[in-house]
């Protein structure tokens, strides 16, 4: 599965930076999926044209049907969110300045795609 590629690059890289054990640096992608919440992120280009794709496919349509459909917990969402920005904030700022870009683009990678 290509997001398990995306998932050990963001484990190794932001372990490498930071310091930190790899399984910590999971804790970052914590709520990074709003596809598996439920929700559509048609701002994003990729998607969006994927998202088309899938649209014009009846095959497609028919596997990704969920009969039960899918309901976000928006209160578990928004802390899960909060919870990760604070990690954020403090795993960035620790590190030196010339850093923080690596870090940012490792996160952006990681969250967007998994």
């Amino acid at each position: 599965m290509p997001c398990m590629a995306v998932v050990g690059d963001l484990m190794n890289r932001m372990s490498a930076l930071t310091g930190k054990d790899t399984m910590e640096a999971l804790t970052l992608l914590e709520a990074a999926s709003p596809e598996s919440r439920g929700i559509l992120n048609k701002q994003d280009i990729a998607l969006a044209k994927m998202y088309n794709g899938i649209k014009r496919n009846e095959k497609a349509l028919e596997l990704l049907r969920c009969e039960e459909g899918v309901e976000e917990d928006t209160d578990y969402a928004e802390e899960s969110e909060e919870r990760v920005e604070k990690l954020v904030a403090e795993w960035r700022d620790a590190l030196p300045e010339e850093k923080r870009e690596e870090f940012d683009g490792i996160l952006d990678v990681g969250r967007r795609f998994f």
